[in-house]
């Protein structure tokens, strides 16, 4: 489907750029044909709408093979698109909890670098609450 408007919308445009060289336009009915649009000279009108086409199916067809080569991964990982669905949902529990436990420890060691007096274990404490320094600080 997007093939066969590419190559009208290409027949279009190598039409519409011949025509100014004073081709009759029986030579061109495609062009004449949407000359003849709301009466006026609407070439450039139907232009513009065969390259908004060609641009949205060249988006579907790539958003379509992205979902083709997505399914063949799962189909070499033996997986069905639920079963990847529940996966991912695991991974995101499980590295959610990761997170929180790693939060809960930092806050808790900060409490205790505060009891204790300890000035720069305490800042590094609560910079690597900050998330680009955190996971850097606490190791």
């Amino acid at each position: 489907h997007g093939s066969i408007l590419a190559g009208l919308a290409i027949s279009f445009f190598v039409q519409y750029s011949i025509a100014p060289n004073k081709i009759e336009a029986s030579d061109l009915p495609m062009l004449d044909r949407s000359n003849q649009w709301f009466n006026a000279n609407a070439g450039i009108f139907v232009a513009i709408v065969n390259l908004a086409f060609v641009v949205v199916d060249f988006v579907c067809v790539v958003l379509l093979a992205q979902l083709f080569v997505f399914h063949m991964k799962l189909r070499k990982e033996g997986l069905t698109t639920y079963a990847y669905i529940v996966r991912d949902g695991q991974r995101k529990r499980v590295a959610a909890q990761k997170k929180m436990e790693f939060e809960r420890r930092r806050i808790t060691a900060l409490q205790q670098a505060e009891r204790e007096g300890e000035i720069i274990r305490k800042w590094m404490l609560t910079a690597a609450g900050c998330p680009c320094v955190g996971e850097n600080l606490c190791r």
